[in-house]
């Protein structure tokens, strides 16, 4: 394969830059291109454009894809390869990229049809290190359509792509070829290909390839009723996605995680990460999720007789009030309200009686609006509160007489059972 490249082809970069290939760029362009500045990036495409090189494009986008994927994420990764693609659906480099995105969102489909036409492009690429990146994925692809393994050269391909000083390349090619290797007979091998795919990773400081390492592997032994390595695989991805402060990915590794952690009945580790997760869907403006997710939270902690549940029982109350109680699927107030009072947590018992009888109310719902009042009335009277009881009691039985909805007559008798003069 050496000689596919050159002896000066390559220089060090996640992804793998071809220096030649890059001053043959720069001289059509009048550009110094920074390859890790996507600002710099962005002024060649609109040079290349104006041009009218749309091999340039091409291959200036799959930089921006690749410069994506280490920085900033899956999707903006493939919206540059994607417009590289359509700037030049003959260039080798933007199919390339979304065979990578393939692989990480393991769509099968979309690997199939990127990975057939990189093979069709890969004789006709000017860029040699882009050759060579395209053999790994394009050998890679041969053993998903059935070529055998053990006769494969991806490996190969991979190891030297990390030699010449292009491990973002390397990795993909790594992190491809686990995800060809399926059945029963690649249970061992695919699990060193993602070991070796996560060392590489950790050596050459690729963060965000090291979080879709663990991941990977996460999966595959979790796969195999290996619950506990992958736990701890993941711990490591949710601590160092953490570190990256990308919310998407964080997330991504947290639903694994946090399955993880029920399976293994660790409820103060499951607890913490549903947490954890509510709080992303908070910051993304996503009120239904982020109750959802404390709702699953405060389940499992009171189900544990965990200390966290009160505390997330009134955290859970605030962001339903603070949503202005939308309803959330499998979230019904009756449970929770009783689940609040077995906790003690009378006051946010109340609050959210209260708050639901607002909402029914303004729904047109006029009986469940006077019975949420009544039962308001009654967390009230528990916490020694008989002025607010009283009020609220009081204002149920004139919901139903208003309406006349037949609800208030005992409602009436243990008024006068309960404050007789006060009455």
């Amino acid at each position: 394969m050496q000689e596919v490249l050159g002896s000066q082809d390559v220089v060090a970069w996640g992804g793998g830059v071809n220096e030649a290939y890059l001053q043959t760029v720069r001289q059509a362009l009048g550009l110094d291109v920074d390859m890790d500045r996507r600002a710099g990036l962005l002024e060649a495409v609109h040079r290349a454009k104006g041009a009218d090189r749309a091999d340039l494009s091409a291959w200036l986008w799959t930089r921006l894809g690749d410069l994506a994927f280490r920085t900033q994420g899956i999707k903006e990764a493939q919206e540059a390869y994607t417009a590289g693609r359509d700037a030049d659906a003959g260039a080798l480099g933007p199919w390339l990229g979304l065979a990578q995105i393939a692989v990480a969102k393991k769509d099968g489909a979309a690997w199939d049809v990127a990975i057939h036409a990189a093979s069709e492009r890969v004789s006709g690429e000017a860029d040699a290190k882009l050759v060579l990146r395209g053999l790994g994925l394009s050998n890679a692809g041969a053993v998903k359509q059935g070529a055998p393994d053990d006769e494969s050269t991806w490996r190969a391909t991979a190891e030297e792509l990390e030699a010449v000083g292009a491990p973002g390349a390397a990795w993909h090619v790594w992190m491809a070829g686990a995800s060809v290797l399926n059945g029963a007979d690649a249970v061992g091998r695919h699990e060193v290909v993602c070991e070796r795919a996560l060392r590489l990773a950790v050596e050459h400081g690729l963060d965000r390839g090291a979080v879709w390492s663990c991941l990977e592997l996460a999966q595959h032994l979790r796969l195999h009723d290996r619950l506990a390595e992958a736990d701890l695989r993941l711990t490591a991805a949710i601590e160092l996605a953490e570190q990256l402060g990308d919310a998407r990915l964080l997330d991504l590794v947290l639903r694994l995680g946090s399955d993880l952690s029920a399976e293994l009945g660790q409820v103060a580790i499951l607890v913490h990460r549903l947490r954890l997760r509510a709080s992303l869907s908070a910051d993304r403006g996503q009120p239904a999720d982020q109750i959802d997710l404390l709702h699953q939270a405060y389940l499992a902690a009171a189900r544990g007789r965990s200390d966290d549940a009160p505390g997330l029982g009134e955290e859970l109350v605030e962001a339903l009030l603070g949503a202005g109680l939308r309803v959330v699927p499998g979230l019904e107030v009756t449970p929770l309200l009783d689940q609040l009072v077995a906790l003690g947590s009378m006051d946010h018992a109340r609050q959210l009686a209260l708050a639901s009888s607002q909402h029914a109310f303004a729904s047109g719902r006029r009986g469940e609006a006077a019975e949420r009042l009544a039962t308001a009335a009654h967390y009230a009277l528990l916490s020694n509160d008989r002025d607010e009881a009283r009020e609220m009691l009081d204002e149920a039985i004139r919901v139903s007489e208003t309406y006349g909805l037949g609800l208030h007559a005992h409602w009436l008798d243990e008024r006068r059972e309960l404050f007789g003069r006060e009455a």
